[in-house]
């Protein structure tokens, strides 16, 4: 009676044995499992994170081309206003100038001193074609 009960314990010890063995590997499986997880998000947050910068690194770079462009327009526009100043500036300076300004007068307002003649040409319009 000894003997099969001593074999029954030690095929129960066997058994206990191969599942105390088959768990370590369950165990390495999951963490296995656990680290491939880990990495496959710690990937895609970092794909996630370097996209979004990019992106943002591109419309950063889209709004400073179109900065430089408005930029220079204005400039372009000042350059041209200033042209303009300084040439009402000169105009304005022959205004207070007698000797330009008598004949700008009667030009304009078609005056004439005395003993002088006014005499206005003006354009001709379109002429009709006669046969």
């Amino acid at each position: 009676m000894t003997a099969p009960r001593a074999e029954r314990h030690g095929v129960v010890r066997l058994a206990r044995a191969r599942r105390r063995r088959e768990r370590p590997h369950h165990r390495r499986t999951i963490r296995l499992a656990l680290l491939v997880a880990g990495r496959a998000v710690s990937v895609a947050a970092v794909l996630f994170v370097s996209t979004t910068v990019g992106i943002q690194v591109w419309h950063v770079g889209n709004r400073n081309i179109d900065l430089r462009a408005q930029i220079a327009r204005v400039e372009s526009d000042n350059r041209a206003l200033a042209d303009e100043n300084e040439r009402l500036a000169v105009q304005a300076q022959r205004m207070r100038d007698p000797e330009y300004l008598v004949p700008f007068i009667h030009q304009q307002l078609g005056l004439v001193k005395p003993n002088e003649v006014f005499i206005q040409v003006t354009p001709a319009g379109p002429r009709s074609a006669r046969p």
